[in-house]
């Protein structure tokens, strides 16, 4: 059972999520770390009021939650640096801020969203070079927000969360793909000491590369024809290529097929999350960029 969680960043996605994790059963302290001040361009895509305005994030969230509940709340308004803001006793910590940055080892689950996928993503020590602000790069309602906010709320509820915080792994959820349920969205994934990639070309962009290619090689022996690869997603891609059979008949070919393809398209974004969708008719990848959009 959860008993402590920590969520670092309360904006749109962090400050619904919050909320929600608030109403876990069992859960006693919740810890919520933001510097900012509600602003009125929140009120319409987040969990804040209008009379919530001026107000630090973390203490009109506290009053919020305490409507209906009665959990302890540890409020933090500072910049979170790892290592230098000490942390209560906690089942997980979870970051949900607008920022793409280094993570060392405190923090189990990054969420975010790109076009229109919530990304979890549990990879530590994961370093960044140029911290940038994140953004959402398609449209983006507060209840989009609320939506994907509730189906990160199931994957801690279902305990799915422990999984993959064990595994490692970086996860994606189509949040137009109401009719799965979330704990259906989880793939066994491989261990990423169970093979070996030769080339030495091949690029860290990728940021599930390794999970991923059991699953492509398993869904090219099923299609046994080219896979279409968007850059982006299928709906809005930025670019669309296929990776031909001849070119996934090992983990190597497939990972330079797919290094190639994300090195091809002049993009700001520095890592690509690999998504692989299989159907009853048709099976694709998508590669969602990093945007931090949080």
């Amino acid at each position: 059972m959860i008993k402590s969680l920590v969520i670092i960043g309360i904006g749109s996605f962090g400050g619904f999520f919050a909320e929600n994790l608030s109403r876990l059963y069992g859960l006693k302290t919740l810890t919520i770390i933001d510097p900012d001040v509600v602003e009125l361009k929140n009120v319409n895509t987040s969990v804040y009021r209008q009379k919530d305005v001026g107000k630090y994030k973390v203490e009109a969230l506290e009053e919020i939650i305490k409507f209906h509940t009665d959990i302890d709340i540890i409020k933090c308004n500072l910049n979170y640096e790892e290592g230098k803001i000490k942390l209560p006793p906690r089942d997980l910590v979870f970051d949900c801020r607008d920022i793409i940055t280094t993570r060392k080892q405190e923090i189990d689950a990054r969420f975010y969203i790109s076009l229109r996928k919530l990304v979890i993503d549990c990879r530590n020590k994961f370093n960044v070079i140029n911290e940038r602000k994140g953004r959402y790069i398609d449209s983006m309602s507060k209840t989009d927000i609320m939506n994907a906010a509730f189906s990160a709320f199931m994957l801690v509820s279902n305990g799915i969360i422990f999984d993959l915080v064990k595994r490692r792994v970086v996860h994606s959820i189509d949040l137009d793909d109401s009719g799965n349920k979330v704990s259906k969205e989880l793939e066994v994934c491989e261990k990423k000491d169970d093979y070996i990639i030769d080339n030495s070309c091949v690029s860290n962009k990728l940021a599930n590369l390794s999970q991923s290619l059991p699953r492509i090689s398993k869904a090219r022996t099923k299609v046994k024809e080219s896979i279409p690869v968007y850059v982006g997603s299928k709906e809005f891609p930025y670019s669309v290529s296929k990776i031909p059979e001849c070119n996934i008949v090992s983990y190597d070919s497939t990972a330079t097929a797919l290094t190639e393809i994300v090195n091809n398209v002049p993009l700001i974004y520095d890592n690509y999350v690999i998504r692989l969708v299989s159907k009853k008719n048709e099976t694709y990848i998508e590669l969602l960029p990093e945007t931090g959009g949080a």
